[in-house]
């Protein structure tokens, strides 16, 4: 490894900086070369790509496939769901049925599980777990954020402080003030907002999942499992985990650069992208049937088909969203505006809902709210055409997909505002097989 970094090194006309047998020392050395070559080689965005792939191929990791392995004398494994096959049926939608039949077919679902990880330190806002043998828990970002989340660390915490956290889980014994967890479960988002705050989608699609995992460990090690979250959670994330019976009080705010906990469970992530999702129906049914169970005593309107759209000044917003929430409203559907209520009252809103219309954003994972739902209905945009995450996420829930397209506007249609525009006689024709009351065909 380490000849591997000197010759990156012998590239970029870097001094080394130690030349010594102590495999501690060498070990130091590894990330300094390491961090003042990605420097170096940041003259060019082919080398910085170069940089990049040799820095996180070099990084130590244990992966999900170690983990299912089985027990060892540095982890508990627990297997919640063994493997199993699924099958994606064909939508009946003809444009959803062109976007996604390549999609279709027996799927396996990989193991669900939970896992006791003994004395690792947690590092940086994403929470990212370190073995004391140096490995990096990849599980708890995954695997398709595992570079942002590596290098977001190091940019956030500054690669010195990176460094001492990173040595500090190898070498506990040097850390000037020792204030270990003794148990926690890891719950800290992946994935935030442009504000700095959790993202919705990510949290309740990924994280409160792993809640399952979590219950499952705590049933066999017959003890309470307090949950580790991000240092300063926001108001429906506290919300959603009362919906679950799970008190602020046993929940450990992460520190910000770093903490050691003697035992860390970890549990599956199902990824959620707007890329890919990795599907998992027991999963997120379970977390679906938790959720609206729940959410029984709201005694506010209950809607019988909503909408949801993204704000008018966000990114990949419609255009012409007036004139379209005014032939929903004419349809007999309700908007829905997420964040305007607490979370157990927008979970009573849609409990009767059957029909849910949206375009594409994390507004559609409300459909997790939703037990008595027959059918989404996904507005995309022109660069959204193979993104399947709402196909699944409506598979594994056993509801219909449909799927209308947008015209891109301005040129630049993924990220500036207004940029899509909705065909309103496509809206009316999916919006034919719904009448509030009589169901979703």
């Amino acid at each position: 490894m380490l000849g591997c970094i000197e010759l990156l090194v012998a590239r970029a006309r870097l001094p080394l900086l130690v030349e010594t047998s102590s495999w501690y020392a060498r070990l130091v050395t590894k990330f300094q070369l390491l961090v003042r070559a990605v420097q170096m080689l940041a003259k060019s965005e082919t080398r910085v790509v170069a940089a990049r792939e040799v820095f996180l191929a070099l990084l130590p990791k244990l992966q999900r496939a170690s983990l299912e392995l089985g027990s060892t004398k540095n982890w508990q494994y627990l297997e919640v769901e063994p493997s199993y096959h699924f099958r994606l049926e064909v939508p009946e939608d003809g444009l959803s049925r062109v976007r996604f039949k390549n999609h279709c077919g027996v799927v396996q679902v990989a193991p669900f599980f939970a896992a006791c990880l003994k004395d690792v330190r947690v590092i940086g806002p994403w929470g990212i777990p370190v073995t004391r043998s140096g490995k990096i828990v990849v599980e708890a970002v995954g695997v398709d954020f595992f570079a942002s989340r590596i290098f977001g660390t190091i940019r956030t915490l500054g690669a010195g402080t990176t460094l001492k956290q990173y040595l500090l889980a190898i070498f506990p014994m040097f850390e000037r003030r020792s204030s270990a967890l003794p148990l926690a479960a890891h719950l800290i988002p992946r994935e935030w907002d442009d504000h700095g705050n959790p993202h919705f989608g990510h949290w309740l699609g990924e994280k409160l999942p792993q809640i399952r995992a979590f219950r499952a460990m705590e049933n066999i090690q017959q003890r309470p499992i307090p949950l580790l979250i991000n240092s300063s959670p926001t108001a429906w994330q506290l919300e959603l985990l009362e919906v679950f019976g799970i008190p602020v009080s046993n929940l450990i705010l992460a520190q910000p650069h770093g903490q050691r906990v003697k035992e860390l469970i970890v549990g599956s992530l199902r990824n959620v992208h707007s890329r890919h999702i990795e599907i998992d129906p027991r999963a997120r049914s379970w977390l679906a049937q938790e959720l609206t169970n729940r959410g029984n005593g709201y005694q506010g309107p209950k809607a019988k088909g909503v909408f949801v759209f993204r704000g008018q000044h966000e990114t990949r917003s419609i255009a012409n969203q007036p004139e379209l929430i005014a032939r929903l409203e004419a349809s007999g559907l309700t908007r829905f505006e997420p964040g305007s209520q607490d979370k157990p009252s927008e979970i009573g809103q849609l409990s009767e809902a059957e029909v849910l219309l949206g375009d594409f954003g994390s507004g559609l994972m409300n459909l997790l709210f939703m037990p008595n739902c027959r059918r989404i209905i996904e507005i995309f945009g022109p660069n959204q055409r193979d993104r399947h995450v709402f196909f699944y996420l409506a598979a594994e829930l056993g509801i219909q997909h449909s799927s209308i397209e947008a015209t891109g506007l301005n040129g630049d249609f993924a990220t500036m505002p207004g940029s899509r525009l909705a065909d309103i006689a496509a809206v009316t024709t999916a919006l034919e097989q719904f009448s509030p009351g009589n169901g979703a065909r």
